[in-house]
Order: structure tokens, then sequence, then C-alpha cells
């Protein structure tokens, strides 16, 4: 259906405002999630730019001439609010693990690497794995033990 509703918005002489969340993934292989309001293709995002420039003086030099950036719509809309969009661009932040330094440029919301790790809904839903739990030992033995 999305890609139906995009056909007929790039074929429609009005252009329909169409709320997305993507993804946009660097030569480096971090990504950053964003919201756009509009639609817009030209849009591709406004992650720190010191952080971007710093990654790239990582990559070769002749990567650093000819590069490719990709963007993904993760989710569209032609009738969410300005609120559900941002409630949904901070869901895949999330999902997409985008706040994670190692992972992407998102620094909002703040990357908590102990809520993934103690197992999480968050973790639960995308199952990351929660460190081994050491046996539960009780102070005093059940009462059906002899």
């Amino acid at each position: 259906m999305r890609n139906a509703l995009r056909r007929g918005r790039l074929g429609a002489s009005s252009f329909d405002e169409m709320k997305q969340i993507y993804k946009i993934t660097y030569p480096t292989g971090t990504i950053y999630v964003g919201k756009d309001s509009v639609g817009s293709s030209r849009y591709f995002c406004s992650p720190d730019i010191d952080l971007v420039n710093a990654d790239f003086r990582n990559l070769l030099a002749d990567q650093q001439l000819d590069y490719t950036v990709r963007k993904q719509i993760l989710w569209e809309s032609q009738d969410a609010t300005e609120a559900e969009l941002s409630t949904k661009e901070v869901e895949m932040i999330l999902a997409h693990r985008s706040n994670a330094p190692h992972i992407g440029y998102n620094r909002w919301p703040k990357f908590n690497p102990d809520r993934h790790a103690r197992g999480s809904n968050y973790a639960k839903r995308h199952f990351i794995p929660s460190p081994m739990r050491m046996p539960t030992r009780f102070a005093r033995s059940h009462p059906h033990d002899g």
C-alpha cells in the first residue's frame, strides 16, 4: 500500500504532505533515524556534523571522495499528528538503537546500555539477550521440603 501511495503522490500535480520516519545509513555504516513532516525526498537529516566528519576521517581517501548515503523510509502517514510523528520517531530510534554511539548519530533519547542488558521490554521485543541470571538462593527452605 505504501508503494501505491508513493506512486500516486509522485504522479500528482499537487504535493500532499506525507509525514515520514526515515533511516540514513552513511558509508561508515553509522545510522541516523529522523522525521520529516512533509515527506521531502531531498531532506536527509541533521545529525551532529562534528560526529559525521570525525567518522568520515576514518574512511580511506578514495572513499572520502566517492561515497553513497542511503535513505530508507521506515514509516509514513498522511494523517498522523506532529505528536504521533514524534512518538514514532523515538520508537524507531530505540528499535534501531541509533542512539547508541557505536551504532548511530542520534544523541536523544540518551542511550542507556543498562536498559538493554537488564532485559527490558525493548530487549525482549528485539531479541537482545539478557545476561545470565544467577540462581536465587532462599533464606529458608520450602515448607514442603522434609
